[in-house]
């Protein structure tokens, strides 16, 4: 499932624009990172070429351990509801 940038913006997500003149060259536009962090391990990640939307877990290194597409919107909230709040 694609999701929108602007129903992203609208969940809490956060963007970081990054300056890479050959992203720009070959697509016309500044590369940046849509994130939407949920707790020390986890954090929700969209990729700006597919509009996939991914839940990702890292170590405290920041080394990646688990990488997930989110395939609906009940399945993001679900995840978001546990992972921000994990003792409910």
């Amino acid at each position: 499932m694609e999701f929108e940038y602007k129903d992203l913006i609208d969940k809490g997500f956060e963007r970081q624009d990054i300056n890479d003149g050959i992203w720009f060259n070959e697509y016309g536009f500044n590369f940046f990172i849509l994130q939407k962090v949920l707790n020390t391990n986890y954090y929700f990640d969209w990729d700006v070429n597919t509009r996939f939307l991914y839940v990702v877990k890292h170590d405290y290194d920041h080394n990646i351990l688990y990488r997930k597409q989110i395939i609906s919107n009940e399945q993001y909230n679900d995840i978001d509801e546990l992972l921000k709040n994990p003792n409910k």
